[in-house]
């Protein structure tokens, strides 16, 4: 097995003219001989950078999606070193935790981030910088060594490709120590297993290079002669970009992305495709997923320790009900245990342990977590194995089930409970639910309490679930303390950089609604199952552990509630107190303007058109302050007669004017209302901001569909933060896009 350049090397010998990386619909290329002559270069600068280390170097890679970052990448692979990735979009402080904590000697940067944070220290601390240009080529370098011919050193297929950081129990990312015959290993097996062998092949390449799957789209691709599609920065994050990237390429032979990714692409009108092979990865495969149709729909699994991938399955409709995570790849292995580290009976849950040639070195300058979490069994015959902390079981046709994290086993009033067990009720009992994320709040009214987030299915998103007969329903099949308290409708889930389901971010549910008197059937059902149990209950379950709980806390939830009300008291008073202000005023303008008017039609007065328009401006600037647009124009002597305003209408009285050339008010309310339907909030006024609605990346998916639909016209989903700083600013934009 060799390493991961020297195939990709050979790949360049046989075919230097084929195509090796196309990215986006830019037009721009490189070939194989083009590519391994830049990593030459590359690896060259490394080389001397590096030629009096003692150990194998680490160079960090801090550059945009381009050329540069795939040639930059193979480059350090060539020069002997590892490779840490680095993504720009990152948030600095995480860019720069990740570049001191790997102690890396070199960085590898990109023109554009010359004076970036991350940059600028590595210079201060005396580290080598090397730029790229964006094809790739060596522009810089601030080695003062005298350049010299570096020679190749001898490499083991042991030695470290890439040290990659995942995220941290301690809030800290911790860096994964992946070797070349990890990677190698893994490949092998997709290459074989995806049919991708030669030129005539392409994979689209849409993933950052700081999570883990895009080793297979960049590698895989490289090391069998095949054609790397690189998405851009703006196709990552925008459906539509990346929809056109892929119909713009019919015979493309393989994609991948996590279930957001092809859940935003199904908003943008993607359905799948009968010549495409799709893996799907990253997180939990969802059932709604399967209305995409492709040549084969693959769901891969894998910790970032066991290298991307350790085992997949083909998935079809008839696995919608219990999704698997199918069998081991290539020398992998599956071990299920109990707690102590015993093998389970076929069809038992228990955590899952995963062996063969995929497991990694550990975990950079981490040894103490690294004994924790790699564990070398005699029972096995000695193999060393990683504890995923996953929980999961063997079905009866020898494929593995992911049952969720053993994190998501959670301690709550006393009783240990499966969170994924609770999310798979949900989907059980609401079938309008097409994804259910459930977690324990501890911010809330009363203290602990459960909390479902659902997104209903597409033909139900704009109607709500019965949350009371969902509970009736779920009560019935698991324990009443399982059951969440409350339920909270979203459109989009918040996901975090790599496109996984920020728990940390889900919002704060409502709790201010009323409960206390049934109103549905389903709920009158559910107070008659209450007061039978109660009935029918054993006696020496006692008052307290019957309803003990529901007492437990009663002064501390009447005490935020009426803090609530109080609040809500004080708001609406002012509210009232300053439209009535506001009436007031805008009465006051209109009967100024009358007043003035009149004055006019009898001759009382006189003045010129300069004195009559800075007259006007006065009036409309006032008429801003109080919330109306409106122009207003006083008309000479022998014209128009006085309008009054009539607050009580909203103010879209006009005074003696006609309606602006460019009013927008029509579309604005459109636009709200599209809005509203997608999200469930509305925006009111023209001023207000599309931000006040807090689109994630799906929900700005989600309403440029819709708009895109409505109103025939190609809105970027990026165009909703960039023109939406108020619903008017937005309608001009639309009405612009009209017009082109």
């Amino acid at each position: 097995m060799s390493l991961i350049h020297t195939a990709i090397d050979q790949q360049a010998r046989a075919n230097p003219d084929a195509v090796a990386i196309e990215f986006d619909t830019t037009g721009k290329r490189l070939t194989y001989g083009e590519l391994a002559a830049k990593c030459s270069s590359i690896s060259q600068a490394i080389r001397l950078a590096t030629k009096d280390s003692k150990g194998q170097p680490l160079v960090a890679i801090n550059v945009e999606r381009s050329l540069a970052m795939v040639t930059g990448m193979v480059g350090i692979l060539k020069s002997g070193s590892a490779y840490v990735p680095i993504d720009p979009a990152y948030p600095l402080d995480r860019q720069q935790y990740i570049f001191n904590d790997s102690s890396c000697q070199v960085l590898v940067t990109s023109q554009t981030q010359s004076e970036s944070s991350v940059v600028e220290s590595a210079l201060k601390d005396g580290i080598t910088v090397i730029a790229l240009d964006e094809s790739g080529n060596v522009v810089s370098s601030s080695c003062t060594a005298t350049p010299a011919e570096q020679p190749e050193l001898g490499q083991e297929e042991s030695s470290l490709a890439y040290v990659l950081y995942t995220s941290g129990s301690t809030g800290n990312p911790k860096g994964v120590m992946v070797q070349h015959d990890n990677v190698m290993n893994m490949l092998k097996h997709f290459r074989d297993d995806l049919g991708v062998h030669n030129s005539n092949h392409s994979v689209l390449a849409v993933t950052t290079f700081c999570f883990d799957i895009s080793v297979l789209e960049i590698f895989m691709t490289l090391t069998a002669g095949a054609k790397i599609v690189l998405a851009s920065n703006a196709s990552q994050k925008d459906g539509f970009a990346l929809l056109e990237l892929i119909e713009s390429h019919p015979n493309l032979t393989v994609m991948q992305a996590t279930p957001a990714t092809y859940e935003m692409l199904y908003v943008c009108g993607f359905t799948g495709r009968d010549n495409l092979i799709a893996l799907c990865g990253g997180e939990a495969f969802r059932p709604n997923l399967l209305k995409l149709e492709f040549q084969r729909f693959v769901n891969v699994y894998g910790p970032t320790e066991t290298t991307v991938w350790s085992s997949s399955a083909d998935i079809t409709s008839a696995d919608a009900k219990c999704i698997p995570i199918g069998k081991p790849i290539l020398n992998n292995t599956f071990y299920i245990l109990d707690k102590d580290n015993n093998e389970v009976a076929q069809g038992e849950s228990g955590e899952m342990w995963i062996g063969g040639k995929g497991v990694t070195r550990g975990y950079l300058h981490r040894p103490e977590l690294t004994e924790e979490k790699f564990v070398t069994f005699d029972k096995f015959n000695g193999e060393r194995l990683y504890r995923t902390g996953d929980v999961g079981y063997m079905n009866e046709k020898g494929e593995l089930i992911c049952q969720g994290r053993m994190d998501t086993q959670v301690k709550f009033r006393g009783y240990r409970i499966e969170l994924g067990e609770i999310e798979t009720e949900i989907s059980k009992k609401a079938p309008q639910v097409e994804v259910a994320i459930v977690i324990v709040r501890d911010d809330l009214p009363g203290g602990d309490a459960l909390v479902a987030y659902v997104k209903l299915n597409e033909a139900d998103a704009g109607a709500a679930i019965d949350v009371e007969a969902v509970k009736v329903a779920m009560r019935a099949s698991i324990p009443a303390y399982m059951v969440p308290k409350y339920f909270e409708i979203i459109t989009a889930f918040p996901m975090t950089p790599n496109l996984k389901v920020d728990r940390k971010q889900l919002p704060k549910p409502n709790t201010t609604a009323a409960a206390a008197i049934p109103t549905t059937a389903a709920a009158a059902a559910a107070v008659k199952i209450v007061k039978a149990s109660s009935s029918t209950a054993p006696k020496k379950r006692g008052f307290w552990r019957r309803v003990g709980h529901t007492l437990a806390t009663p002064f501390r939830e009447i005490a935020d509630v009426s803090e609530q009300i109080k609040d809500m008291e004080m708001r609406e008073e002012a509210q009232r107190r300053m439209v009535a202000e506001r009436d007031a005023a805008m009465t006051a303008i209109s009967k100024s303007v009358a007043d003035m008017q009149l004055l006019l039609e009898e001759g009382r007065i006189e003045f010129d058109a300069q004195t009559r328009r800075r007259m006007e401006t006065v009036a409309e600037q006032a008429l801003a302050l109080a919330g109306s647009q409106k122009i207003v124009a006083v008309a000479s002597a022998n014209t128009a007669t006085a309008a009054t305003l009539a607050p009580q209408q909203q103010q879209q009285a006009v005074i003696a004017v006609a309606a602006p050339a460019n009013d927008t008010s029509k579309l604005e309310t459109e636009i709200s209302d599209i809005v509203y339907n997608v999200t469930g909030t509305r925006l009111e006024g023209s001023d207000a901001s599309m931000e006040m609605i807090g689109l994630d990346s799906l929900g700005s998916m989600l309403v440029a569909a819709s708009l895109r639909k409505q109103f025939n016209v190609k809105v970027a989903p990026a165009s909703i933060k960039e023109h939406g700083t108020s619903l008017q600013a937005f309608a001009q934009h639309i009405t612009t896009l009209k017009r082109g």
